[in-house]
């Protein structure tokens, strides 16, 4: 039964890993013919108006979001092309340069137009997809299944590009199965994602399909309780 199991996980972590590989300024104020003197309560007014339309047009992006069926597989094309709307709104109306804004903590993948493993898609199971971020450089994706018992994890490092773009290495993919790692293999692999909107609880990228990922505060503080009692 044992190496029954483990080459049927074998079989699903090369499944997996193959799908994501391959998934996986300020405002412009109008000018005129007469100049008009600029003031701080004027621009903090423009700032704090940015800032309503920000949230309700998150507000709405979520909504959307959680209407959807699970991670976003199956989703209809209207659904689809609402959420486009909705993204391509919030992120016209950010400022914030999302592929330099810090990450930290543990991110619940809300949606996604990913038809393969990515989405957390195996077979006909759709399991619980996350993304933790271990510290400024290294994350790790993972989908899990029947509540845990089940989990695949592909580690992989970030950089930089710009300041919308990151590129992704893919480093090592583990399988566990009520906790315990049944195998550990080094991935290879890498992509550039663009970042479309970033901030402390919501994350939207094109990999190049879209995901929108929303942090997840208890996962976030298990994490850093590890952390913690690691160091």
């Amino acid at each position: 039964r044992h190496f029954t199991l483990t080459a049927m996980v074998t079989k699903l972590v090369a499944l997996f890993v193959l799908l994501v590989q391959h998934g996986a300024g300020a405002a412009l104020l109008s000018s005129c013919s007469r100049r008009v003197p600029i003031t701080g309560s004027m621009l903090r007014h423009h700032s704090s108006m940015c800032t309503a339309a920000a949230a309700n047009n998150k507000g709405a992006l979520l909504a959307l979001c959680d209407g959807a069926p699970k991670n976003g597989v199956g989703a209809s094309e209207e659904l689809q092309a609402a959420i486009e709307a909705a993204i391509d709104t919030l992120a016209a109306d950010t400022t914030t340069k999302p592929a330099r804004q810090p990450l930290n903590g543990v991110y619940d993948l809300l949606y996604c137009t990913s038809a393969g493993g990515s989405s957390g898609k195996v077979g006909p199971l759709v399991g619980d997809v996350t993304q933790s971020f271990l510290d400024g450089t290294t994350f790790v994706n993972a989908v899990s299944f029947f509540g845990g018992a089940l989990e695949i994890a592909l580690r992989a490092r970030r950089a930089i590009v710009d300041d919308k773009r990151i590129k992704v290495t893919f480093c090592e993919t583990t399988v566990r199965l009520f906790g315990r790692a049944l195998l550990c293999r080094p991935t290879q692999g890498a992509g550039v994602w663009v970042q479309r909107y970033v901030d402390d609880g919501l994350r939207v990228m094109n990999t190049p399909s879209v995901f929108v990922l929303r942090k997840n505060a208890e996962k976030s503080a298990l994490l850093e309780l590890k952390r913690g009692a690691t160091a």
